[in-house]
């Protein structure tokens, strides 16, 4: 996510950060899901309808991957007007054609989470507690899947728009095993990263 908070409103430098990035320990769907979520927490900054910010993100990566043919799925049956556990289930069956991620360690692949971040973007649409909470109940990577719509929520409607419950219990602290960064607050990490988007820019 950090790629996109340093290039707001620039989704094609985020991804392409984030390629280089992704590029040490991941091959294709994976560098792409990098890209695809770096790219949206960038669009992010500037727009302000789920479904523009996820075509922003699919924009930077192949439009011939499985990862991209996977989300756009996601969007059409989301379209339908089906419930998101109909959704959910329509998620599952696709992604059982290569992998079942409800077996083994198959639940942490790129591609079926991906298509989960999607539908709780789309189904939060401008409810933060919504799209956190599709995302983590369809299970699966779901720290990582709420964390990720909860990010990309939270860059488009803006910090005083994240209801407080999720804030509060926080107390602007953070836990971290990195040397150093062990007891450093939220607000901190925030402005040293918009620090570094305005160095960006200059």
């Amino acid at each position: 996510d950090v790629y996109g908070y340093v290039c707001p409103g620039d989704p094609r430098r985020a991804a392409a950060l984030a390629y280089k990035d992704a590029s040490l320990s991941h091959r294709r769907n994976g560098v792409y899901g990098a890209m695809w979520v770096a790219a949206m927490v960038a669009a992010a900054f500037v727009l302000d309808e789920p479904e523009a910010i996820i075509r922003a993100g699919l924009a930077e990566i192949p439009p011939h991957s499985r990862l991209h043919e996977a989300v756009e799925k996601v969007i059409g049956w989301v379209k339908s007007e089906v419930t998101w556990e109909d959704a959910f289930r329509q998620i599952r069956e696709f992604n059982n054609r290569y992998y079942n991620a409800d077996v083994g360690e198959n639940w942490i692949h790129t591609i079926p989470n991906a298509c989960l971040v999607a539908l709780g973007l789309l189904v939060g649409a401008e409810d933060f507690s919504a799209g956190v909470g599709t995302a983590v109940s369809c299970g699966w990577d779901t720290d990582c899947n709420g964390a990720t719509v909860g990010s990309i929520l939270g860059v488009m409607l803006g910090a005083e728009n994240i209801p407080s419950h999720w804030t509060t219990p926080l107390h602007d602290e953070i836990e971290s095993y990195i040397p150093g960064q062990n007891g450093r607050t939220i607000s901190d990490l925030a402005q040293q990263i918009a620090q570094l988007a305005r160095l960006k820019n200059q």
